[in-house]
């Protein structure tokens, strides 16, 4: 009952995130020719306002896992969460170009969008457990 539960959970919690990201997708979709400005700054701009879809995503995936999960062992249940967000992302990139600046970029996302997921977990689960007192935990 449990497993079945958690796995509506999490089902639930990629729906939201995919309608979380719906309005930065959408603000995303830049014209073309839009530029962010010349030299390091530019292209970090750039990254950053393309990653921020996924970073939303993992936040939301997080926070909604970490409300809904049961589980006994939360550490591990907020590491599989924040790997399976890394994974969802890593899966999402068909090409990386062949530039090492753009390996660079890449592999942050991922490593960002994972931190990001497990933080937003472990967050929700340490004020529901601070919250919780023998009298309210019934």
């Amino acid at each position: 009952m449990k497993t079945a539960r958690n796995v509506a959970v999490t089902v639930g919690a990629l729906f939201l995130s995919v309608l979380a990201i719906q309005p930065f997708l959408w603000l995303n979709d830049s014209p073309e020719g839009h530029s962010y400005g010349a030299g390091i700054a530019g292209l970090v701009k750039a990254h950053l306002i393309g990653a921020l879809p996924y970073f939303v995503a993992a936040v939301v995936f997080g926070l909604t896992a970490g409300l809904g999960i049961a589980t006994r062992n939360s550490a591990r249940a907020a590491l599989l969460v924040g790997l399976s967000i890394a994974v969802l992302v890593a899966l999402s990139h068909r090409y990386v170009a062949p530039e090492f600046a753009a390996w660079v970029f890449t592999l942050t996302e991922i490593a960002v969008s994972g931190v990001l997921a497990w933080a937003a977990f472990v967050v929700v689960r340490m004020r529901r457990t601070s919250g919780e007192t023998p009298a309210n935990s019934g």
